[in-house]
């Protein structure tokens, strides 16, 4: 198989990114974080990824600028075959064409049988223990050993991974516990061992059980007879107790009802003559609103408006009288000042005359018509006239004041009372009988609640008569010896302590029948049983012989797997051998490998077999687990051309070792396609160079 390019979209850091593989040995060339690493990581996600699934691996690789997940488009070449393998991440889709033969597959377990024919690409965890090296990871091939070791074992064994010899013991294994679950320990599901082992247990303790029982019949069917009579006599004297237990019941409840009549008779018989009183009461109260009945709709704030209109009248009629006698003075006054100012004027208008005598007499004149003038303004009017308007206003005043004392009167003498005081306290007698008429009033409505006189009256007659009927259903002989509480109390202890031993013996007695009836049956049982036990048994003994015959074939297995690990080690140690020399200039060309796929070198310096990782350089140690991998790897391909992926890991090999290590590689490039990634021009001349 033959990886020719590679398309992806939304893949970590490429938005839109395809990369060309045209040579054996392809060296992927560019700077730190240009994306080498992201190139290997999506050759890993293309060949072993589902895009069916979801989880964290596969979410950690999609593009740092997009929440949608990747697509990706790998070219492979097989035998002139060109083949197209699709994986939408998005989608969920995924799709493998071989445009040569038609083939057009799209599930991720048809795929993946596909690839591993083609290049043997078995699983991610395997590739990435061999076929995948990265940063100073040449050496930790060993960690993979347990995927490793059953690789070798389903190829040297011509099997499928499915079926190797790991997974076979781990069946057997897996069986003999699942048969033995529950032995040594308790289980909540316990295995079929355990299962018979319970089931026999349980079979024979039934066994034992039903023997006694058989022996028992006999003893039971006597006693049947014996418990029968003493039912019988006891079923006669039940019945009895339970009859005279009833006709007290249906006694007891006639007087409870009695009782409940009696009490609502009383209760009505007492509203009756509550009702009469409060019908009596009603009717001095309505004698006495009825001698008042002028009161009725009567408006006391009206009364006291009109008192207040006469006080304040006769307050303002005496005001009047007042004002009226020094307005007569004030105008008097008035009308003598004027005839003063007018003589006082006549009086210098008259000196002003003696101003031809005397200039200065002319004066006069001026001081004369000063006083005209003040004169002129001091009102004159009749003194009459005004004492005339003052007694009008007066007269009406007293008008007034008349008939609203008429009207005071007229209330007085409606209601039959002499003053106001009077008044006040029959109004107060009035409210009075009228709250106590609407509080009987009150009282009859709570007797009644919405019914009339007559219905309580028919109701008292009606219970009356109920109390008749059911003093009639008391026969005579209760009457004369009435049945007490304390003997109905005996006659339910009686009653129960009998029901409890009917019930006993009832009981009894069904046991006894089932038993004797059950009797053949019960030793059809008995023998269906003991073929069971016998059955159990034969069965015990193939399980535990099939036990025998699993721990036979588990120690088998492990040493025919011990054997297979054997001779993958030789295939291993020869195929290192040929190259060991090559790689390590001579210096190293015996060694050892291990069963957990490290190895022993013979070292010529000290003569013994070393552990490289203790003795030699790193260097050293990587060039021997770089040929190691392609030992592992020679085996597992069987022949297949397989992709090998290098992520810069030679970069501890001085100059001399990285020519040798190209040598090596020149002559695998028949068996592998070696894609190599790295920053450095130091590979430039092993293969194709692929800048990004």
């Amino acid at each position: 198989m033959y990886l020719k390019s590679l398309s992806v979209k939304n893949f970590r850091k490429f938005k839109e990114f395809s990369v060309n593989f045209p040579s054996d040995i392809t060296i992927v060339k560019g700077p730190n974080e240009k994306g080498k690493s992201t190139i290997l990581l999506a050759i890993l996600a293309g060949f072993f990824y589902d895009p069916k699934k979801s989880n964290k691996d596969i979410d950690a690789l999609k593009s740092w600028n997009s929440e949608d997940l990747y697509e990706m488009s790998l070219a492979i070449e097989n035998n002139g075959n060109d083949i197209i393998l699709k994986k939408d991440f998005k989608e969920k889709e995924m799709s493998l064409k071989n445009k040569t033969t038609g083939v057009d597959i799209s599930t991720f377990k048809e795929i993946s049988d596909y690839l591993f024919e083609i290049g043997s690409l078995r699983s991610l965890s395997l590739f990435e223990s061999t076929a995948c090296v990265k940063h100073d990871a040449l050496s930790l091939i060993t960690q993979g050993n347990r995927e490793i070791s059953q690789a070798l074992q389903s190829i040297l064994t011509s099997s499928s991974e499915n079926v190797s010899s790991d997974k076979i013991i781990k069946k057997v294994s897996d069986a003999l516990t699942d048969i033995q679950k529950g032995l040594k320990q308790a289980s909540k599901s316990p295995g079929v061992l355990k299962d018979i082992e319970e089931n026999l247990i349980s079979l024979e303790s039934k066994r034992v059980k039903i023997v006694a029982e058989l022996n028992d019949i006999s003893k039971k069917v006597d006693y049947l007879s014996s418990i029968q009579v003493e039912f019988d006599n006891l079923k006669k004297e039940f019945d009895a107790l339970s009859s005279q237990y009833e006709i007290n019941k249906k006694y007891f409840k006639i007087i409870d009802e009695l009782d409940g009549l009696n009490s609502q008779f009383n209760k009505l018989d007492l509203d009756v003559e509550a009702l009469k009183k409060l019908e009596k009461n009603k009717e001095y109260i309505l004698f006495q609103l009825d001698k008042m009945s002028s009161l009725d709709g009567f408006d006391l704030k009206e009364f006291y408006n009109i008192n207040g209109n006469i006080k304040d009248k006769e307050s303002k009629l005496e005001y009047l009288k007042k004002y009226s006698e020094n307005s007569k003075e004030k105008k008097l006054g008035k009308s003598k000042l004027k005839i003063i100012f007018i003589n006082i004027a006549l009086l210098f208008f008259v000196l002003g005359f003696f101003g031809f005598l005397n200039s200065l007499a002319f004066v006069s004149f001026f001081v004369s018509i000063l006083f005209f003038i003040i004169s002129f303004f001091l009102k004159s009017k009749n003194n009459s006239d005004v004492i005339l308007k003052e007694s009008d206003e007066v007269v009406l005043f007293k008008k007034d004041l008349q008939d609203l004392r008429v009207r005071i009167d007229d209330i007085f003498k409606k209601n039959k009372v002499k003053n106001e005081e009077e008044l006040i306290v029959k109004i107060k007698e009035h409210n009075e009988f009228c709250k106590e008429l609407e509080k009987t009033e009150g009282k009859e409505e709570g007797i009644l609640r919405g019914f009339s006189f007559d219905n309580l009256k028919n109701e008292r007659a009606l219970i009356l008569k109920k109390i008749g009927i059911a003093e009639e259903k008391i026969s005579d002989e209760q009457k004369t010896n009435m049945p007490i509480p304390q003997e109905q109390r005996l006659l339910e202890i009686d009653i129960d302590r009998d029901k409890k031993k009917l019930q006993y013996l009832e009981k009894e007695i069904l046991q006894v029948l089932a038993i004797s009836n059950q009797y053949s049956l019960d030793k059809e049982d008995l023998i269906k049983l003991e073929e069971e036990i016998e059955f159990l048994k034969e069965k015990r003994f193939n399980v535990e012989r099939k036990v025998k015959i699993f721990d036979s074939l588990s120690i088998s297995l492990k040493e025919a797997q011990s054997r297979i690990i054997s001779k993958s080690k030789s295939r291993i140690e020869d195929y290192m051998k040929k190259y060991l020399s090559v790689i390590t200039d001579a210096r190293y060309d015996h060694l050892i490998v291990n069963d957990d796929l490290s190895f022993s070198v013979w070292s010529e310096e000290k003569k013994e077999m070393i552990i490289p990782e203790n003795n030699l350089s790193q260097g050293t140690i990587d060039q021997f687990y770089l040929v190691a991998r392609f030992a592992i790897l020679d085996v597992l391909n069987k022949g297949r051309k397989s992709i090998v992926l290098l992520d810069d890991p030679f970069h501890s090999f001085d100059a001399t070792r990285r020519e040798k290590t190209k040598q090596v590689l020149n002559d695998l490039t028949d068996k592998f396609q070696i894609i190599l990634f790295t920053h450095s021009s130091d590979y430039d001349e092993w293969g194709e160079v692929v800048s990004i």
